[in-house]
């Protein structure tokens, strides 16, 4: 509902795949649906939800584009859908949002064949390392 706003059309909702993840004494089922991103018929990034196979529970979230205007602007819609859900808490005292929950997030700017590359992922707590 909200990509029409930054001026996105989805290109393609057909990128599901499930699999068993397992690391040392965790392990769960994973649900990974891609919504491919265009604007004025031209790809332009992505955003994958990582959700629990079993519950339904949200595991993550994955922003990416090769545009690096189209980049922020897909992580506009992001915190946007965060805040319309309250995850996120806009708080001006420490310079943009803070999260509820803590997820772990990890961004990126690469260039692994010479053409910039940009990324985030977002994940629940505990996702990739223990909840202390």
């Amino acid at each position: 509902r909200l990509l029409p706003q930054y001026g996105f059309s989805e290109w393609s909702m057909e990128d599901t795949y499930s699999y068993n993840y397992a690391s040392d004494d965790m392990s769960w089922y994973n649900t990974d649906q891609a919504c491919y991103l265009s604007r004025d018929g031209e790809y332009v990034g992505s955003i994958t939800i990582y959700a629990d196979t079993a519950t339904d529970d949200l595991h993550g979230i994955g922003a990416y584009s090769s545009d690096e205007e189209a980049f922020y602007q897909i992580v506009d819609v992001l915190e946007a859908t965060f805040q319309e859900f309250g995850y996120l808490d806009t708080d001006d005292s420490v310079n943009g949002f803070t999260t509820a929950y803590g997820p772990e997030i990890f961004a990126s700017k690469e260039s692994p064949s010479g053409d910039d590359f940009y990324s985030i992922q977002m994940y629940a707590p505990g996702y990739y390392t223990s909840v202390e």
